[in-house]
């Protein structure tokens, strides 16, 4: 789940919106199949999912505005709000990790300092999103 991001000459590839691709695939066995309508818009969307209302998402997948709200707090957002900044916080994360393409010359010592910063870079998202939460609380 997810999309793939290629990151260049290589041919290698990294998965964006983690952290969102593993809630839909923890959520997805329990949606209506009208939530998973949305669900595989959403999967297949992302990067246009942030601009668009509930009434949108709904006339593209056939549902309503009450569905695609319903799916947001099945898999665990409180609305299509934290979802969608949730997304747009995952993919600045991985915007900035553009400079650890990894290159068929880096050896092995490299990759895994590359892979090491991007984790971080994932977690630092995580805990960032955890503490605004938090203080909502």
């Amino acid at each position: 789940m997810g999309t793939w991001r290629d990151l260049g000459k290589g041919g290698c590839a990294v998965k964006t919106n983690l952290l969102f691709a593993a809630r839909l695939e923890e959520c997805y066995g329990s949606l209506t199949k009208s939530e998973k309508k949305v669900a595989d818009f959403i999967r297949e969307h992302m990067d246009l999912v942030s601009e668009m209302s509930a009434q949108k998402i709904a006339e593209l997948t056939g549902t309503g505005p009450a569905t695609v709200v319903c799916f947001c707090r099945s898999c665990g957002y409180s609305g299509l709000l934290e979802l969608k900044t949730g997304l747009k916080r995952e993919t600045v994360v991985l915007d900035r990790a553009d400079d650890l393409e990894i290159q068929a010359e880096d050896s092995v010592s490299v990759i895994k300092q590359k892979i090491l910063k991007y984790n971080s870079a994932v977690l630092d998202c995580v805990m960032n999103g955890m503490k605004r939460q938090s203080s909502r609380q």
